[in-house]
């Protein structure tokens, strides 16, 4: 008996230890095959998933962002423990314990949904946290033996080279949790709008109940599912110890909350990221924009920005309802009971903004009642409509309204905004067809703190600072008259304010430039012609200094590249953009140095590089530095023109404000210097004006070129909306003036002639004129001077750019 059971004792185990012996060759064997050609783990280490690219304000505040997957990417040090916990408790149990594969974890897994069957219970995952590592990564979704065996024998390999932080980290960043969310992080904000360590149990369970079935359990769209998957993770969670009795009963009780990102999260400003947006791919490359989660501070000021927006609507709505009403969007059948249902469902303008859709219940000569989408009655009184003359062409308007049942019928449709004063008080709007532009720049820096390229982004993406080409009129004089003073000329030269007729070819007819009023004035200063925006005599100029200083003047700031040689230039009739012409008053404003305009002020990559800085300053005192003196820092920028010239422009261009055609901004009582621009038959309008801290350039016009109406000009349309915008955006700002270089000296000039003043020169005619030390010897020419009209000459025939030239090409000032 003993005998047999030794023999049977040895029979097993040999059977056993033979069939060990036989297992382990044959998984050797399984090893070697599948294991040869796996992929190259070590891969891993250069981990750089799609990540968001964000772009901020100079306040930190989010601006954009840019992605192929919504990921941010979030290092696992970064990464609160509860969501660790949370994921290991749904995914992988023994996640800290195991190397790679869990044994135990597949068979508790097999033997729990076997018993499930037909419960309709979760089923309970048998993979690694490591082995979704490798799925993710390293393998393909495809659901074969030969794909689990390499999974496997990578898991394995993975986890006695990387730490389970780090394979935590590679997992969190990378796994699908539905609802555009790659990654816990932005899964939290997407979901719940919070960032990782604002989470509670409840949410941490959520994200970690997702992975398996994001689209199964979404949150959103299945919220019974969701919750109960949750639960599951909570359960969990209290019997690994994670949450206690306590936090498992409240958290389990609660509905899921979601809370939605919203537009208000975010600072917009559109047209100022795109441009952004454009830049950073022209330095980078797309991809890098859309997969290399790239930070991105950029140089918009949020305050200003605002306030840019908004005086640059209020000036284009301001001309849209000086030049009439174009009528009411539409009508329904207030008769009909389903009224409120199709005033609800009338198509919206794109750009309607704040405005509000209603319909017009009732009309009588003072008022008109009205009904809004959500049946919120109200009253439009006379003198809140009372702008809506009818508009004719050409920019012209109808008679004066004298009755609201002139304007509006019964069942019309329009667009309301509500007075603030009343509740139910409200005013008739409508969408402005014009459109325009604001740039605001910072001097010296080069820094654009404001972009807006028109009236709605929505509506059109066209951003018209930095893509649309227009005509700059008559504020591209005093890059002219720059030339000028390059060229011998001065603040009290004389030039001639006379009828000046300039060939234009072979088979064209004469040029003859007039001024606005058809007037003439004779014999005036450099100055006064300018301040004055005198046409006549800013065409005697170029023909007296020839148009090369000129041409290459325009080059050397940025204005054109090789622009036609043609006299008419002089009036700014060929095409430039909003941003070029604004930089140029830009690179007057910095004393004259070479200014380039810059949206982005820095970028980092996505591990905290610098990676691109448009801060160009140096240190002054670096041989001195101690803790109690910091280095003096200080922008080292080329020449582009002498100061003393540049300041003489300056000088000017502040009388433009003080006695010129930009006299209405003297009512700011603060330094300012510019120009205004109106282009033939007023479609175009212009004004760019400065001080020492700020350079603001404005544009109103069509976008397909047509007049602005006759007495439309710079000083009326884009002017208004710079005097605004200065109200609002240097209202808390201390004046300075600005710097006088040292080679100019201020000298008692008679404005009228030009000539030192004297004891009988009338007090009112005098002037402090900036005049170069090295000119101080000079006289201003004789106003006796023998005029000399040419009449053709260097680069005479002419070339139109946009609009025709002809004999009524003045206008322009």
């Amino acid at each position: 008996m003993f005998k047999k059971l030794r023999r049977a004792l040895y029979i097993w185990s040999s059977l056993i230890i033979g069939g060990a012996i036989i297992g382990l060759i044959v998984l050797l064997q399984i090893i070697l095959y599948f294991g040869k050609d796996l992929p190259d783990y070590r891969q891993l280490e250069e981990y750089d998933p799609p990540a968001i690219t964000r772009l901020y304000t100079q306040k930190g505040h989010i601006l954009d962002e840019a992605a192929t997957e919504n990921r941010i990417y979030t290092k696992y040090d970064e990464i609160p423990e509860l969501i660790v916990n949370a994921f290991i408790a749904a995914e992988d149990r023994n996640f800290f314990k195991h190397e790679g594969l869990d044994p135990v974890g597949i068979a508790r897994a097999a033997i729990v949904n076997i018993v499930n069957v037909g419960k309709h219970k979760n089923p309970v995952g048998g993979s690694t946290i490591t082995q979704q590592v490798v799925k993710n990564f390293l393998l393909t979704n495809e659901r074969t033996l030969s794909r689990k065996i390499k999974e496997a024998i990578l898991a394995y390999r993975i986890s006695k080279v990387y730490s389970k932080e780090k394979i935590m980290e590679l997992y969190l960043n990378q796994i699908y949790l539905g609802n555009n969310s790659y990654g816990i992080a932005s899964a939290a904000l997407n979901y719940f709008n919070k960032e990782l360590d604002e989470l509670n149990a409840e949410e941490a369970a959520l994200l970690a109940a997702l992975p398996k079935a994001p689209s199964y359990v979404n949150p959103i769209k299945s919220p019974r599912r969701a919750r109960e998957r949750r639960n599951w993770v909570l359960s969990r969670m209290y019997e690994e110890g994670y949450i206690t009795d306590e936090e498992l009963s409240r958290a389990t009780k609660s509905l899921i909350s979601l809370k939605k990102r919203r537009e208000t999260d975010f600072f917009r400003a559109d047209y100022y990221s795109e441009t952004v947006r454009q830049e950073l791919i022209t330095k980078f490359g797309e991809d890098a924009v859309y997969k290399d989660g790239l930070q991105v501070f950029t140089n918009v000021n949020e305050e200003m920005q605002v306030i840019a927006e908004k005086t640059l609507k209020e000036g284009l709505l301001r001309y849209d309802k000086k030049h009439g009403y174009r009528g009411a969007l539409g009508s329904i059948n207030i008769e009909n009971p389903s009224w409120q249902e199709d005033l609800k469902n009338f198509p919206k303008p794109l750009d309607i903004g704040a405005f509000k859709l209603a319909a017009v219940l009732r009309v009588d000569n003072s008022s008109v009642n009205i009904a809004l989408e959500g049946g919120e009655k109200g009253v439009i009184n006379f003198e809140h409509l009372s702008w809506a003359r009818m508009s004719l062409k050409e920019q012209m308007v109808g008679a004066t309204i004298k009755s609201a049942h002139e304007v509006l019928k019964k069942g019309n449709v329009i667009l309301v905004s509500r007075l603030s004063e009343a509740e139910n008080n409200y005013v008739l709007e409508q969408i402005p067809e014009v459109n325009g532009a604001i740039v605001v720049l910072e001097p010296n820096s080069g820094k654009v703190l404001a972009e807006v390229g028109g009236y709605s982004y929505k509506k059109s993406n066209f951003n018209r600072v930095t893509q649309a080409d227009r005509q700059p009129g008559s504020t591209f004089k005093a890059f002219l008259y720059m030339a000028a003073l390059e060229n011998g000329y001065d603040p009290r030269s004389i030039v001639y304010d006379l009828p000046i007729e300039l060939s234009q070819g072979a088979g064209m007819p004469p040029w003859r430039p007039k001024n606005m009023r058809g007037d003439y004035l004779g014999a005036i200063t450099l100055r006064k012609s300018l301040e004055k925006s005198r046409n006549l005599s800013t065409v005697w100029l170029i023909t007296k200094i020839g148009l090369n200083p000129v041409i290459e003047m325009s080059e050397r700031l940025g204005i054109y590249k090789d622009p036609p040689r043609n006299y008419s230039m002089a009036l700014g009739s060929f095409e430039t953009k909003v941003l070029s012409l604004a930089n140029a008053f830009n690179i007057i404003a910095s004393g004259g140095k070479r200014v380039e305009p810059n949206f982005i002020d820095r970028v980092y990559d996505r591990k905290g590089k610098l990676i691109y800085s448009s801060d160009k300053r140096k240190a002054a005192n670096v041989d001195e530095l101690n803790t109690s003196s910091p280095p003096e820092l200080f922008y080292e920028y080329d020449q582009l023109i002498d100061e003393n010239i540049n300041y003489q422009m300056v000088s000017i261009l502040e009388g433009v404000v003080q006695r010129g055609t930009a006299v209405a901004a003297k009512q700011l009582k603060r330094t300012l210097a510019g120009k205004t621009g109106t282009t033939n038959n007023s479609f175009d309008t212009w004004f760019v004006g400065f001080n020492p801290d700020i350079v603001v350039g404005v544009y109103v016009g069509f976008d397909a070129p047509r007049t602005l109406g006759q007495k439309e000009s710079g000083s009326s349309l884009a002017l208004p909306i710079f005097i605004d915008f200065i109200k609002e955006g240097l209202k808390n700002t201390e004046d300075r003036k600005f710097t006088i270089p040292e080679g100019i000296e201020l000298v008692e000039i008679d404005a009228t002639t030009g000539a030192l003043a004297t004891e009988e020169t009338n007090p009112r005619d005098i002037i402090k004129e900036a005049i170069r030390k090295a000119q101080l010897e000079g006289k201003a020419k004789s106003i006796d001077e023998i005029l000399d009209v040419i009449e053709g000459g260097e680069g005479s025939s002419a070339t139109p750019k946009a609009h025709d030239l002809n004999e009524d090409f003045g206008g322009i000032y």
